[in-house]
């Protein structure tokens, strides 16, 4: 059966050596030097590098590899240490033997574990015919015309760095067995290896539910529990635990679905008033995977920045500095909560609204957006607002509207009294590139998964009448004219669909369906943005962290006026139409009460679209000063 492998090693190497992968398969070389696979890497993805391996595949089958640097002088460098082995079981799951994962002194594996099947023609399939433990029943109790909320307790230890466990089902709340739309459970360093969620529906179709769990490796390989569809029953007909083999033999998964009174959240929500100044940050810990077979190199070339250094120098460094703050257990609506350091200092002060999301009749998952202002000692002023995605999205836009800020300070002059401006967009681009190289550094020292998870950005940088733009993805920033209700100036997205951006990931080996980017020939991982911050798997095809950097000029005394948003804002509305309204609603209104309109006429879009489902919607409205 054919299958594709995409093979990811952390190697540090200098200019002119390349890392490659030589095996016992014939399409891995044969063990001939000659014929090894080369994989690829950038300036941006480095040391990560990737490669792609096709080959037919038999049950039973053990291929037998290891990784190579070559350099310049044609000096061969092996990994030392064991063969690295894998081998393909019945039901075409890609299982991994022998020393896989074992750190050594040259190279190590992403997330400690081998290579995964990507091609949907060879994923794991449900086989009725293998003698696996039938799954016993759950129970509900329902009540005519009542909702009732489904408790799902999961042990599953078999879970690498970004994977999950996820319910998937009969229903529309468990996605109609669309293993994108099913139920994401959750788990944190303390609670794993047991995963949490929770769903709502209807009490009187509880007991008509079909359901399996399913582990999601990284969204390119999803492993379906091998047995017949789980059904909830009427209390008292069945009984609460269940005990199974979870696709392969000695991987126990523990299943315990309740229907509880009360749901009480998952984790603790960061209380912090949205409006209240603190002076250290009260936020929660994120929610993070546990993976104990996570590897790092010795002598890492980039370190994320501890968390210690941001605080110090947004409260030394810098006039004022705000930013959300993440949380688990949000509402749909709900405000992001907030945290500052000194004042912002502008005058009218910018407007802020961050809204949770919704995903699903009972959504868990947190708002994955997130902000910052940053008033510089030199004046200038940096509004960020990036929008996560993946299932650690929220843990980059979180990082990174605070390391944007923090690299123009420690390596753009940001931090006296003076600046350059001319060197400006120099210092942008160094402080997107370094605030990428974050992002992967604190995915690989924390244990969370940047490989399919990312967020788009886009910060304005001002003073006076000046304004800089950096973006990334589809987040945007907008300059309108209140006198003449006019768009000055608009970024643009990077879509799939932008002509220039499609032949970029087209010529560097990605594919771009539906409006979506693929790896070429497979079925993942489907992002719909061109450029972002992480998403490593998709680096090396050409989705890149470099900003596209623009200046402006506004006349002030046309009362000019900023706002930047994420796509939730975007997706409906027209930036032509939101200039409009908004250039009427100030004056008539003021600037409050405008930005929450504009938020409801977003989520009222939204909700005409898709009743169940609405984005995180986060929009910053400033009224430049000079007015």
């Amino acid at each position: 059966m054919p299958a594709k492998l995409i093979f990811t090693v952390l190697s540090k190497t200098t200019l002119g050596t390349t890392t490659k992968i030589v095996g016992s398969d014939p399409t891995m070389g044969g063990w001939n030097l000659e014929k090894a696979v080369p994989l690829k890497t950038d300036a941006s993805t480095y040391p990560l590098w990737v490669g792609e391996v096709e080959l037919n595949t038999m049950d039973g089958q053990r291929l037998d590899y290891k990784f190579v640097k070559v350099h310049p002088d044609g000096c061969v460098e092996w990994e030392p240490g064991s063969n690295r082995s894998l081998c393909f079981e019945k039901g075409e799951m890609l299982g991994t033997v022998g020393p896989v994962g074992q750190c050594n002194s040259v190279f190590g594996v992403m997330d400690g574990s081998g290579p995964r099947l990507v091609a949907s023609e060879a994923s794991p399939k449900t086989s009725q015919t293998l003698a696996v433990p039938m799954a016993k029943e759950a129970s509900c109790s329902p009540t005519p015309g009542s909702e009732a909320d489904l408790y799902f307790k999961v042990v599953c230890s078999t879970t690498g760095l970004g994977d999950y466990v996820a319910v998937v089902g009969s229903t529309q709340e468990l996605g109609y067995w669309d293993t994108g739309k099913g139920v994401q459970l959750r788990t944190s360093a303390n609670e794993f290896p047991t995963w949490t969620g929770v769903v709502r529906m209807d009490a009187a179709k509880c007991c008509e539910v079909e359901f399996k769990l399913l582990v999601v490796r990284s969204r390119l390989n999803v492993e379906w529990e091998e047995m017949q569809n789980r059904r909830l029953c009427k209390e008292g007909e069945g009984t609460w635990e269940v005990s199974l083999s979870y696709n392969k033999p000695g991987h126990v998964v523990n299943l315990k679905p309740v229907v509880p009174a009360t749901w009480p959240r998952l984790l603790g929500q960061a209380q912090v008033d949205d409006t209240t100044k603190v002076e250290d940050d009260s936020s929660p810990d994120l929610d993070l995977p546990l993976n104990p077979q996570r590897v790092l190199m010795d002598e890492d070339p980039f370190r994320a920045i501890p968390h210690e250094a941001l605080e110090a120098t947004f409260k030394t460094k810098v006039i004022g500095h705000m930013r959300s703050l993440s949380a688990q257990g949000q509402t749909f609506g709900e405000e992001s909560a907030r945290i500052t350091f000194g004042a912002i200092r502008l005058d009218p002060p910018p407007l802020i609204s961050s809204w949770k999301g919704l995903k699903g009749r009972m959504d868990t998952s947190p708002n994955q957006d997130a902000f910052s202002v940053t008033q510089f000692k030199s004046g200038h002023t940096l509004v960020c607002v990036f929008d996560g995605h993946g299932a650690f999205g929220e843990i980059a836009s979180t990082r990174a509207v605070q390391t944007l800020p923090f690299f123009l300070i420690k390596e753009g002059n940001f931090g006296h009294d003076t600046i350059d401006e001319s060197d400006v967009e120099r210092a942008l681009m160094n402080a997107f590139e370094k605030a990428q190289q974050d992002v992967v550094a604190h995915s690989l020292e924390n244990g969370w998964d940047s490989r399919t998870s990312g967020c788009t950005a886009v910060a304005a940088l001002f003073k006076g009448n000046r304004i800089w733009t950096a973006n990334l993805g589809d987040s945007r920033c907008i300059v309108g004219s209140e006198v003449d209700k006019q768009l000055v100036f608009a970024t643009e997205d990077h879509s799939p669909d932008n002509e220039p951006e499609k032949a970029r990931i087209e010529s560097l080996g990605g594919e771009v369906r539906s409006r979506r980017i693929f790896v070429k020939g497979t079925n993942g991982p489907g992002l719909s943005v061109c450029r972002a911050l992480g998403d490593q798997l998709l680096k090396p095809y050409g989705v890149c962290a470099t900003p596209v950097i623009e200046q402006t000029t506004v006349d002030l005394p046309k009362k000019a006026f900023l706002i930047l948003a994420t796509d939730g804002l975007w997706q409906f509305l027209d930036s032509n139409c939101v200039v409009g309204n908004v250039a009427k609603l100030l004056p008539e209104v003021g600037p409050a009460e405008t930005l929450h309109r504009l938020q409801k006429a977003a989520v009222r879009q939204w909700r005409n679209a898709d009743g169940n489902y609405c984005d995180d919607i986060t929009t910053v409205l400033l009224q430049l000063q000079g007015r």
